[in-house]
């Protein structure tokens, strides 16, 4: 920049400057001795990271219409910026917190936005700004993704009242704080037209003396555009719906509806005519919600999460007694997690068993009432497992006996329906997704026959579901594309998933009793898979012994496994990533040809032998130096291109005087808890790019070679 210095300040009459490479000039001396005699700037894009501030002498450039300070360090913006009255557009970093106090002054202000930078060419991601007293005088403004209410002055919902230019996206949340409904009607909110997406937020608050009267009025007088897209209610704890969601002809343009956390709700909107145009529709935690209306011919996505109280059962299912304790005993259910717990201690395992049981605590103790028999002893053991802080407690057997005793409860009240009641969907469905809901094996079969546009379906926490449904049932969704199964720890087959012949991505997460091979030990998966990920399962020898030709990536994570599987025979796989499995000792067919991507973290058992056969890849990813060593005893053994250490729990790390590192070009290292680094990596002749994501223990950085193009630090406190 210095170069510059002299040639710029003579452009008096300059409108525009901007900064496409960042400058290492400070900030401050950049603006006093550059910038002084730019009074006329209209558009300034700046791009340093050597200041925190922006200066206070932003001030100076009084015509400014658009200030750009997203490629910079800055978070901390100064007072005088609220004096640029021509102001337009302003968009800032996302570590910017606080915007000065009087940032209303600037009432041309069009574009308020704080971004994250995008490391790509793609989209920048748009981010809330933080709130903003008084923000109805900023009357021109056009973009607000979030207005959280408040009771102090200047953080009123009136404050939304002129502010008619709004458009694209509205979250209005805490409305817990509005006390009338005139308060509600002040924001005008059906006079901006052009918004597209709006959401109104109740804070959820599990509190049995909240008003839910006034909850009705307050929704009555925030009465949308009917232009709007997308509606979406969260935390509405009024058993009635606003007059203006049951209008006929109001809404014509309305296609999305999110109803979240309304645990009052008992049914959908009953207008026909409002339905209709429906083509998305989420239902999450509706805890009351008992019957379903006919859904539009029209409807491509239905997501259901967390409604108990529908329980959905065939005719030919009514009065079987069905009990899943004959199927999973107590030791074995409680041993089996316990097995896979232990394949890694602290990790997302525990958490994900200790979600399952609190949603599985919502759910029975909403059923609860309409059982024949008390579980509130059981409840309140299952309580105490999801508040303990051991991971221990989530296995123990007293934990899952009492989950089991439930499971058997809730089992009785769905078979002892006197009538079937089925999940009827049109064939027009695309995306189906179902959640913490009452389904059975035969429930599911009719619901998914006919699904000729069916490209995304995820079953998740079913715990009545033991089988998917026959291959008569599974040949005709031509269209699906990805499955994805998470904790239906009842779930033990996949019927005859090997008959859905379009299925290209399949996704298994803690299906603790599931079987991934027929009776004749042969793979159930169809041969058109092209992606399997697998987490918290139990693997049997030969899951992977069929060919499956058009596989090209294997993801297993948190498995426990037999000591040896083989993939030679899988001719297109390109990566393998196998994380945290303690069984494994032997890969067989590590010379797959395509084969380029490796992921072994926290694989401890794995042998040499597995190497012996291998072939170039291009990037490699180890969690300790042990394996790093197990595979340079291998003779002629050459590293890939990309070398990664992840979960590296060690404080060093050792790079040998070896002419195996003089193939590394990438070196990274993710979630590790390195200290320092070898003086021997300036010897990396190779290496061009280093990278650096949450290694908040590296107190420094060593020599690096004269090869080196780029350095890459994210999320590190060095």
């Amino acid at each position: 920049m210095g170069q510059h210095k002299q040639s710029i300040c003579k452009l008096i009459h300059l409108r525009t400057l901007i900064f496409m490479e960042p400058v290492m000039d400070d900030a401050n001396k950049l603006f006093h001795e550059v910038f002084c005699n730019l009074k006329k700037l209209r558009v300034l894009l700046l791009c340093f990271y050597n200041s925190r501030k922006l200066p206070q002498s932003i001030d100076e450039f009084k015509h400014l219409r658009y200030l750009n300070i997203l490629k910079t360090s800055i978070s901390e913006l100064p007072g005088s910026l609220c004096t640029l009255y021509h102001l337009q557009f302003l968009r800032v970093h996302r570590d910017v917190n606080n915007l000065p106090a009087k940032i209303c002054n600037l009432s041309k202000l069009r574009h308020l936005e704080r971004c994250s930078p995008s490391l790509s060419f793609g989209p920048i991601a748009q981010l809330p700004v933080p709130q903003i007293p008084y923000i109805g005088k900023l009357t021109k403004l056009q973009h607000v993704l979030e207005f959280s209410v408040a009771k102090q002055m200047g953080y009123e919902l009136q404050q939304l009242r002129d502010m008619r230019e709004l458009r694209n996206i509205l979250q209005i949340n805490n409305l817990e704080n509005v006390r009338t409904k005139d308060e509600a009607l002040e924001a005008l909110l059906h006079n901006k037209s052009r918004l597209d997406r709006l959401e109104l937020a109740w804070s959820y608050i599990d509190d049995l003396r909240i008003n839910d009267n006034l909850h009705l009025e307050v929704l009555e007088g925030l009465k949308p555009p009917c232009e709007i897209h997308d509606l979406i209610v969260t935390g509405y704890k009024s058993p009635v719906y606003p007059s203006w969601l049951l209008e006929d002809s109001y809404f014509v343009n309305l296609k999305t509806l999110v109803l979240s956390n309304c645990t009052s709700l008992e049914c959908l909107p009953s207008s026909v005519q409002l339905i209709k145009h429906f083509r998305h529709i989420a239902l999450c935690n509706i805890l009351n919600l008992k019957t379903l209306p006919c859904f539009p011919g029209g409807l491509v996505s239905l997501n259901m999460m967390g409604c108990p109280l529908l329980r959905f059962i065939s005719r030919e299912e009514l009065g079987q007694d069905v009990q899943h304790t004959d199927l999973m005993k107590v030791g074995n259910l409680s041993s089996t997690l316990a097995r896979i717990l232990e394949a890694k201690r602290g990790s997302k395992i525990s958490k994900k068993v200790r979600d399952t049981l609190s949603f599985e605590h919502s759910s029975l103790k909403q059923l609860m009432a309409l059982m024949d028999d008390d579980i509130s002893a059981q409840l309140q053991t299952i309580k105490s497992a999801i508040e303990s802080e051991r991971e221990e407690v989530l296995v123990e057997e007293n934990i899952i006996k009492a989950w089991l005793y439930c499971q058997e409860k809730r089992t009785k009240l769905i078979y002892s329906r006197p009538t079937e009641n089925l999940l009827l969907l049109p064939s027009s469905i695309e995306n189906l997704s179902l959640s913490s809901c009452n389904l059975t094996d035969g429930a599911l079969a009719v619901c998914l026959q006919g699904f000729t546009s069916l490209k995304w379906l995820s079953i998740e926490r079913i715990m009545n579901l033991t089988s998917f449904p026959s291959p008569q049932v599974l040949q005709r969704l031509t269209m699906l594309k990805r499955l994805y199964i998470r904790s239906c720890w009842c779930l033990r087959s996949l019927g005859g998933l090997r008959e859905a012949a379009s299925l290209s991505e399949v996704q298994i997460d803690s299906c603790i009793s599931l079987e991934l091979v027929d009776e004749n030990g042969i793979a159930v998966m169809p041969s058109s898979i092209g992606k399997l990920s697998l987490f918290g399962c139990i693997l049997g020898a030969n899951f992977l012994s069929t060919d499956f030709p058009r596989l090209r990536s294997i993801s297993i994570t948190c498995c426990r496994s037999s000591s040896s599987f083989a993939i030679g025979h899988l001719r297109s796989l390109e990566s393998l990533s196998l994380n945290n499995m303690p069984d494994l000792c032997f890969l067989e067919g590590l010379s797959c040809p395509h084969l380029q991507d490796m992921h072994l973290i926290n694989v401890p058992n794995l042998t040499a032998e597995s190497f012996s056969q291998h072939h170039a890849w291009k990037s490699l990813a180890i969690s300790s130096s042990a394996m790093l060593s197990l595979m340079l005893s291998i003779k002629d053994f050459m590293l890939p291109e990309k070398l990664c250490f992840e979960q590296y729990d060690e404080p060093s790390i050792t790079f040998q005087s070896s002419a195996n590192f003089t193939s590394i070009k990438f070196l990274e290292f993710r979630d590790s808890k390195v200290m320092y680094l070898p003086s021997s990596l300036k010897n990396l002749s190779s290496l061009e790019r280093i990278k650096f994501v949450r290694i908040p223990n590296l107190s420094s950085l060593p020599d690096f070679p004269n090869s080196i193009q780029q350095i890459e630090i994210q999320d590190c406190e060095c």
